[in-house]
């Protein structure tokens, strides 16, 4: 039976719907409405037909199969086989649909034998354990002691009645994952407890450190997994001497961030200026992978160049696109950024007047090639009159010549 789904605006922004069709797009949001509230639907190209094309003649099973495909390639969806049957699972569903009073799913959940049904859960998350905050690392060892590989954690142990559905798995690093064993996630609250009072490591992988490598705030070392403190316990624990100092800013899913991705993050938020959706936009900011110091720079300048643009956007009645959407669609990529970047290094230029400029142009005509001069001429932003007087110049030189004569006035008539 279909329901009532959320398209929230950041779906229009994400670079993977955004190079979707509109009829790929509408496949997928016919299959938000048909999905259970696990997110899962028949992937059975005659099934999504009559559910969502069933007036439209021109759309076959074989070109729904194709969508399929291309929205499994681009882990919007992900595709599996059981009992002789096809399935998909939207992969970001529970994320984008609140559901108050989740029925009883109506699909088989994939196999969690399947090492790419764990890959999209760990793609899902962002490869942030769900436990301690921190990213997993895909190259750690699991064989070591205090690994931070990423596992499968189920929220709710099978052994107490836990599922293999997507909603009850989540990304969790190795050694968090032991610790938890089977304890449901109500009876891990006093370790989380105590976890929110130590210093947090960056969340660059680059600089991890394992969680029990960190000084603990009273005077003898706590192993979590062994002892329990009840809140009462938590709150006589002494300070240590040196007070923490690292700040740490809680998303709007309650995730940590801090250290450098942090003080990146807030030259971001300062530069891009548009003051709404703060938490919201942190949580973006953490599912950028592999965030480099060349890469925070070049979505530094991308965020200077969106800012001065929006007075403009909003004078032509447009909505300025808000933080999250912009870091979730990774605009900084966008090639807009990037020309106008090359403009305005070019309008930067000093302007040379015409006895200065005319050898110059005369001598890149003579040993260059014609393109090189238009693009000195779009450089240096002639007028009607600088190209009139050295095309004055080079025509009495060069005799005249119709192929120069047509360039010229090609460059003028842009001018």
């Amino acid at each position: 039976m279909a329901r009532g789904r959320i398209i929230k605006p950041e779906f229009w922004d994400d670079e993977k719907t955004g190079m979707l069709s509109a009829i790929e797009k509408c496949l997928f949001l016919g299959m938000l409405n048909h999905a259970d509230d696990e997110g899962l639907i028949r992937a059975n190209p005659l099934f999504l037909k009559s559910k969502i094309f069933p007036y439209d003649e021109q759309i076959t099973s074989e070109d729904i199969k194709s969508i399929l495909e291309k929205l499994n390639e681009a882990q919007l969806i992900f595709l599996y086989t059981k009992n002789n049957q096809h399935y998909s699972w939207i992969i970001k569903f529970r994320i984008y649909q609140r559901i108050d009073r989740p029925q009883k799913p109506q699909n088989p959940p994939p196999s969690i034998q399947n090492r790419k049904y764990s890959d999209a859960i760990y793609k899902r998350d962002g490869f942030i354990c769900n436990i301690c905050g921190e990213y997993t690392d895909l190259m750690d060892k699991p064989n070591i002691c205090n690994s931070k590989a990423p596992s499968i954690d189920h929220h709710i142990p099978k052994s107490k009645g836990g599922s293999d559905y997507p909603s009850n798995l989540k990304t969790a690093c190795l050694s968090c994952n032991k610790k938890k064993g089977t304890q449901l996630p109500h009876e891990l609250i006093d370790e989380e407890i105590v976890s929110d009072q130590q210093t947090f490591d960056d969340h660059s992988t680059n600089d991890q450190q394992p969680l029990d490598d960190h000084p603990q705030k009273g005077p003898e070392q706590v192993k979590l997994s062994k002892v329990k403190l009840s809140k009462e316990e938590i709150k006589n624990i002494p300070d240590s001497d040196e007070p923490d100092t690292q700040e740490i800013y809680r998303t709007k899913k309650k995730k940590k961030l801090q250290g450098k991705r942090l003080q990146a993050f807030n030259q971001f938020w300062d530069t891009f200026n548009y003051k709404s959706g703060k938490a919201e936009a942190a949580d973006a900011w953490l599912e950028i992978p592999e965030l480099t110091t060349s890469l925070v720079n070049q979505i530094i300048q991308a965020a200077e160049q969106e800012d001065s643009s929006r007075a403009e956007k909003i004078d032509n009645n447009k909505t300025p696109i808000m933080a999250q959407g912009w870091i979730t669609g990774r605009r900084w990529e966008d090639e807009a950024f990037s020309f106008k970047s090359q403009s305005t290094s070019q309008v930067k230029q000093p302007k040379k007047s015409i006895t200065e400029l005319m050898p110059e142009a005369y001598d890149i005509l003579s040993t260059q090639s014609e393109m090189e001069f238009y693009n000195f001429c779009k450089t240096y932003n002639f007028t009607k009159e600088d190209i009139e007087a050295v095309k004055g110049k080079i025509k009495r030189d060069q005799g005249g010549s119709q192929d120069l004569d047509k360039l010229l006035s090609g460059i003028g008539g842009t001018a």
